[in-house]
């Protein structure tokens, strides 16, 4: 049995599609906070610039500015853009469900049992061709009679 055929490869192949799909979430996320956050700070406020928000950061706020109306518009500002990256989150969810109610589902205990019993039976008519043994056999008991 090959590695590509092997489960191993399946779970294998499935991590790397968890990290893949992790790595591209938080990036779509990240692109939109940033890209969001200057659009919203330009429509709150005019006080502050929006690179020195996002180089700050939200635990930073008060070090941008002291003024109480421009730390509302600032928390505003990431209120909004969080819950459109949520909105996004939904969104993506959403699809994944739909595509997997479109998949077929499959009851995993009958076909291992189907694969099995063609396992058995593959085993059963090799035997029946071959009464001697398998053609590994049958070559390896032509080298131990040669020597």
């Amino acid at each position: 049995m090959s590695f590509l055929s092997s489960p191993h490869h399946r779970l294998f192949e499935h991590q790397i599609l968890k990290y893949l799909e992790s790595a591209i979430s938080v990036s779509i996320g990240a692109n939109l906070l940033v890209n969001g956050l200057s659009a919203q700070i330009s429509r709150y406020t005019n006080s502050v610039s929006s690179q020195a928000v996002v180089k700050a950061g939200p635990l930073n706020l008060l070090s941008v500015t002291k003024a109480p109306a421009v730390l509302k518009s600032l928390r505003e500002a990431y209120a909004k853009v969080i819950s459109e990256i949520m909105v996004f989150a939904l969104i993506i969810t959403c699809v994944a469900v739909l595509i997997a109610c479109g998949m077929k589902w499959v009851n995993i205990k009958e076909v291992s049992a189907r694969r099995k019993q063609k396992t058995a039976d593959l085993s059963v008519s090799l035997e029946t061709i071959s009464p001697q043994g398998s053609a590994k056999d049958q070559i390896g008991r032509a080298v131990v009679d040669h020597v």
